[in-house]
């Protein structure tokens, strides 16, 4: 299992900890954001996790993962569109990517009555829209919206993308998706 755009990785430090017959690996910009997590898993002993930093844009793994995950990270990145095609390619075939964002719409009027739609949209402004900018990226923003992740989801190839929104989680929209 891969997760792009891993960040901390917690959440694999957490995997890796449960299922210790299954190998995690996690990508990053930056190493800064893992590396309390990689010493972690090394003090526990876990060798079944590994970390890495590189940009997501030239990650070049063909059909090697059965799931790859990212959370929060796809609108944040140089080039998005790429990125996808990178986790299409990445996935055997059958695999699934597992894609949580933000649950919003690309369409600002769309967004009016979206309880969180000010405090997203002055995140986007503030945080996500810059970081994609300062790479030289299209700065999609966190309110980049599920119509335009569902389309460039089809365009980097998955044959099925599912979007699920969970009751207790109104923030977010899941988005599973088939190679």
């Amino acid at each position: 299992m891969r997760d792009a755009g891993c960040g901390a990785g917690l959440a694999l430090l957490k995997l890796a900890q449960r299922f210790p017959n299954s190998h995690f690996v996690g990508y990053d910009l930056c190493a800064e954001a893992f590396a309390e997590t990689t010493q972690r898993a090394s003090e526990q002993r876990l060798t079944n996790l590994k970390f890495a930093a590189c940009d997501l844009t030239h990650l070049d793994e063909v059909e090697k993962y059965d799931w790859v995950t990212s959370f929060d990270a796809v609108h944040d990145q140089a080039s998005p569109a790429e990125m996808l095609a990178n986790i299409y390619r990445a996935l055997k075939p059958g695999g699934v990517h597992l894609m949580q964002d933000i649950a919003g719409s690309s369409y600002l009027e769309k967004n009016l009555e979206h309880p969180l739609g000010p405090l997203l949209y002055a995140i986007s402004s503030a945080h996500c829209t810059p970081i994609s900018l300062g790479q030289g990226g299209p700065g999609l923003g966190a309110m980049w919206g599920e119509e335009l992740a569902s389309r460039m989801l089809y365009e980097a190839g998955f044959s099925q993308v599912i979007s699920q929104h969970l009751e207790h989680d109104p923030f977010n929209v899941y988005f599973v998706s088939k190679r």
